[in-house]
């Protein structure tokens, strides 16, 4: 072997024992994940309170939170960044499939997260609050709806596709 391969081989092996996941008292350290794939509701916020939980318990390094979403409930979105947000634990948000998104209350979810990171063709968008079941027309309500504009949609229409189509 020629000194420039001992050199090499020997830097390489010091730099795999800087990098190497055991610490010096033998404990290593870990990365735990968890995916919400899916509507944001009650069982997500559950679900990313057990994962905190966890990595807190096992002291891990950092959670990675796997969002894959077209948002969901208010209520859910807050405890959820509320989570976050006073977790000991660094939290990575991370939209992922390729082709997945973070809408709507996953977007909120995202930006809440120690670090943001997308894996490529994926997109956060549609972060508006959308009004689930309805309150009473307002007077005139129902004319306005019947009206057309110039692209030849109802003048109410914005709201819908956003809920009918997420972004």
């Amino acid at each position: 072997m020629t000194f420039a391969r001992v050199a090499l081989l020997a830097a390489a092996l010091m730099a795999a024992a800087v990098v190497s996941p055991f610490s010096s008292d033998g404990t290593g350290k870990v990365a735990l994940s968890v995916a919400i794939d899916g509507a944001i509701g009650p069982a997500s916020t559950r679900q990313l309170e057990e994962a905190l939980d966890t990595a807190a318990k096992r002291n891990a390094a950092v959670l990675i939170l796997q969002l894959d979403t077209p948002g969901g409930l208010v209520t859910s979105m807050r405890e959820m960044i509320a989570d976050i947000l006073a977790s000991p634990v660094p939290v990575i948000g991370y939209v992922a499939p390729a082709g997945g998104h973070a809408a709507s209350a996953g977007t909120y979810i995202l930006y809440a997260t120690h670090v943001a990171a997308m894996a490529p063709g994926t997109n956060l968008g549609a972060a508006t609050p959308v009004e689930m079941g309805g309150l009473p027309s307002l007077p005139g309500g129902e004319k306005d709806k019947d009206q057309k504009d110039a692209t030849g949609r109802a003048a109410g229409d914005a709201m819908m596709a956003k809920v009918t189509n997420d972004a």
